[in-house]
């Protein structure tokens, strides 16, 4: 069962003592990427189809984690990955999975948080939207819960697919909403009148705007009043590695 969201506590000077071991800890981390990216050229993400003129690097500027993001784990966690997702995206079901097995080490003590944000690429994912609007559907009949139900259904789908196949049995949107613990009729009416697309787009605008994402999936790691962004499908062992890193430099 998730955990009911609580306000985020604050950082004490102990903590704020452990910047530099969680700057050092993220420098870390993104040379690994960058050497495994390199040496395998494999890409491990979904990449968004973009103007040059969208295409400038700046800050990363999102919204504070709130009572109001699909949130597993302890949000007063000591360190939050938050994820903007596409649910076609071959990439973000396998990453799935690696953030389940990070969630089933570090979040049941509390010391890590996982909140998902959307960013179906449509370009690339012509079903990605109305997935993620059913997602958000699911969330408002049947709360948080049940949204990661949906989710972790969706993602299971995909896994499935054989190599190289681009299709979603969209049919199966309804069954996962009931199983999730959504009335099949509120379900359906809702995804008829798109009512969630508004809080898909929020999310996907942020994406783009804020998180600065390139592709998906996209992370952003909040530890001790910082983030970083870490993007892409990475390995188990190089987000363990850093997760363990930054709990070091808090003294967790």
């Amino acid at each position: 069962m998730e955990e009911e969201y609580q306000p985020a506590r604050a950082h004490s000077p102990a903590r704020r003592s452990g910047a530099w071991g969680i700057a050092a800890a993220i420098v870390v981390a993104g040379l690994m990427v960058a050497s495994a990216f390199w040496a395998t050229r494999t890409p491990s993400t979904s990449p968004v189809k973009e103007p040059p003129a969208a295409q400038k690097q700046g800050a990363i500027a999102i919204r504070p984690v709130s009572e109001e993001d699909h949130i597993r784990g302890d949000p007063n966690a000591p360190v939050v990955i938050v994820e903007y997702s596409d649910y076609e995206c071959p990439f973000c079901a396998k990453f799935d999975l690696t953030m389940q097995k990070l969630m089933e080490k570090y979040g049941k003590e509390g010391k890590l948080a996982w909140v998902y944000r959307h960013f179906p690429i449509e370009q690339l994912h012509k079903k990605a939207w109305r997935i993620a609007i059913g997602s958000e559907c699911v969330a408002e009949i049947a709360g948080n819960d049940a949204f990661w139900k949906y989710s972790d259904l969706v993602f299971a789908q995909m896994r499935k697919r054989p190599p190289g196949s681009l299709e979603f049995d969209m049919t199966l949107l309804s069954d996962y909403a009931e199983e999730a613990g959504a009335s099949r009729e509120a379900f359906n009416a809702c995804m008829e009148t798109e009512r969630t697309r508004p809080k898909v787009q929020e999310d996907y605008d942020e994406a783009v705007s804020g998180a600065q994402a390139k592709g998906t999936p996209h992370n952003i790691i909040i530890a001790g009043g910082q983030m970083a962004a870490v993007p892409g499908a990475q390995p188990y062992d190089v987000l363990d590695q850093l997760i363990a890193s930054i709990l070091s430099g808090l003294g967790e």
